[in-house]
């Protein structure tokens, strides 16, 4: 009988101690790929607001973005109007920096990109509109879709600058 007490206590200290190591792991990173993985089905989803839009201007051409209605938006609107200055980025997206770093503490992460969609990449900061389908990130914020002038921006070949503002 003791035995079995015994074999029963040191049974749960090792459950309990397991559980506790695997979330601190968590907690630092470290246990990321122990996780499950979301895929871009259970990917978290925001509604858009029509009447939250980003204008960019580049040289005589406008690009419109309608924006999500995240936490990570409503920052990314404080900091404008900016200008912005976009790269390629593995011949899938244009990424630029915004003036100050973004958080997005609040705003759901994780987001499988399609052509037209404007995220911020964690881990660098920077604002990324995608140009071509992508496969999902849990590194991802999504910000909102690119409504008009997608080719202007896909087509630039050189880095550019645009005027960001809130469209009117």
């Amino acid at each position: 009988m003791k035995k079995m007490l015994i074999l029963g206590v040191l049974a749960l200290a090792l459950a309990v101690s397991g559980c506790g190591e695997k979330e601190a792991a968590a907690t630092n990173g470290e246990a990321a790929s122990a996780q499950p993985q979301q895929t871009a089905a259970s990917a978290p989803k925001t509604e858009q607001t029509a009447d939250a839009k980003l204008f960019m201007q580049l040289a005589d051409r406008k690009v419109t973005v309608t924006l999500a209605d995240n936490a990570a938006t409503q920052r990314l609107l404080g900091m404008l109007p900016t200008e912005l200055s976009f790269t390629d980025f593995n011949s899938t997206e244009k990424i630029a920096y915004p003036p100050s770093k973004l958080s997005v503490s609040g705003a759901p992460k994780g987001h499988a990109p399609k052509a037209g969609d404007m995220c911020i990449y964690v881990p660098w900061g920077n604002i990324c509109i995608f140009y071509h389908d992508y496969k999902f990130s849990s590194d991802l914020v999504y910000l909102g879709h690119v409504d008009e002038g997608l080719d202007t921006l896909s087509s630039q070949k050189t880095d550019f600058k645009v005027q960001a503002a809130v469209a009117k």
